[in-house]
């Protein structure tokens, strides 16, 4: 099946949202019941397949969900470098808070927080016209930032 799976997903002819689907997979996987029946490494190709298929990863949002499914999965199994690829290439997608937020905890917990302010200015969000949300915007960056290289 995940060799259908992995032929049928990067043409498939409708947009639809995967992150439900990976998410509930994933969900399975780490329960105690399935006893590593689902492996990352297949999830890991799956996400490949979708990312392959322009009806689903044409979108922004869920090209850049993708790539944070992929993160958590490289979070998971401790691996700094793939996690980091993955989260910039979010970032580069769709620079928010909630994904610079995720990869300053990353940075952080890998001993990084120095690197936090640089992957900000690297990576900026984009600010609301707002004027009230943009400071409030402004301030929780600068929390973020204030919390990744304090000791």
């Amino acid at each position: 099946r995940k060799q259908r799976v992995l032929q049928e997903l990067p043409i498939a002819p409708q947009r639809f949202s995967i992150i439900t689907s990976l998410d509930k997979i994933r969900t399975i996987q780490k329960s105690k019941e399935c006893q590593n029946f689902i492996q990352d490494k297949a999830l890991i190709e799956i996400t490949h397949a979708a990312l392959k298929n322009k009806k689903i990863a044409g979108f922004s949002t869920e090209r850049s969900n993708l790539h944070i499914f992929l993160a958590a999965i490289f979070i998971d199994a401790k691996q700094i470098v793939p996690t980091m690829e993955n989260l910039i290439k979010a970032l580069q997608i769709e620079p928010s808070i909630e994904n610079i937020k995720l990869a300053a905890v990353v940075l952080k917990s890998a001993g990084l927080g120095d690197q936090v302010p640089a992957l900000i200015q690297e990576y900026p969000p984009r600010y609301p016209k707002n004027p009230i949300l943009k400071e409030a915007m402004v301030q929780e960056l600068n929390n973020i930032q204030a919390l990744a290289v304090k000791e």
